[in-house]
């Protein structure tokens, strides 16, 4: 499952995945910067888009607001991983676009779970 997980499907979704034993791999795609934290752009002028109509407008952040915006969006993640791990969902943990990174994060994901299952290389 391919997602930037920043609304994610129900708990009772994964558990039915889990319980009718389907092999799900949730590959969590978030920018380092904008989706797992929140960058210091208090008192800048922000391009902002909304999701459903495309449209942008500009805003501007105060420091209140981009300390709560970087706090929800690291407690978001952290909720989101230790969620799948308490279902027994391993995520695959991607954070940039270089071909070389997200090689490095299947694989470092494939030799965990090669490990949890008992098996060594």
């Amino acid at each position: 499952v391919l997602s930037d997980f920043l609304v994610s499907p129900p708990e009772d979704v994964w558990i039915q995945a889990v319980e009718r034993r389907w092999d799900v791999v949730p590959v969590v795609i978030q920018d380092p910067i904008w989706e797992q934290s929140f960058p210091d752009v208090a008192g800048v002028v922000v391009p902002i888009a909304d999701p459903r109509s495309g449209k942008t407008s500009l805003a501007r952040l105060g420091a209140r607001e981009v300390a709560e915006r970087r706090l929800a969006n690291e407690q978001r993640r952290e909720r989101l991983v230790d969620g799948f791990r308490g279902l027994d969902l391993e995520p695959v943990l991607v954070s940039s676009a270089a071909l070389e990174a997200i090689l490095a994060a299947f694989l470092s994901w494939s030799e965990q779970r090669l490990n949890w299952r008992g098996h060594a290389w």
